[in-house]
């Protein structure tokens, strides 16, 4: 991830395929070059119908314009498929990466 960062892409994650979690327990990774790009957009609303999609408390706070477009909300289910995820992150990422590489399906 970190050669993506550096060639300024944005990468979608998620932690329900290679970690076993639970469907849906994705983020989305922004470098800091594209967020700057995002930050300065004068008109940046967020479209309507995302609100069905998205919330305000999945938007970081340096995007106020988008924040602002979207309703709040609180998107237990997002929270708890993390925390299920990252119950199975953190064992696997604790093997050895030679182990991890190797290691059948």
């Amino acid at each position: 991830m970190d050669e993506a960062i550096g060639s300024d892409a944005i990468v979608l994650y998620t932690a329900s395929k290679f970690f076993r979690s639970p469907p849906f327990c994705g983020a989305v990774f922004v470098p800091p070059s594209i967020m700057d790009r995002l930050k300065s957009l004068d008109d940046s609303e967020i479209p309507r119908m995302l609100n069905t999609f998205v919330g305000k408390s999945e938007i970081p706070s340096e995007l106020p314009q988008w924040r602002d477009s979207l309703e709040n909300s609180v998107n237990h289910g997002l929270a708890l498929r993390w925390e299920a995820g990252l119950a199975e992150i953190e064992p696997t990422m604790a093997i050895p990466e030679n182990e991890r590489s190797t290691a059948e399906s």
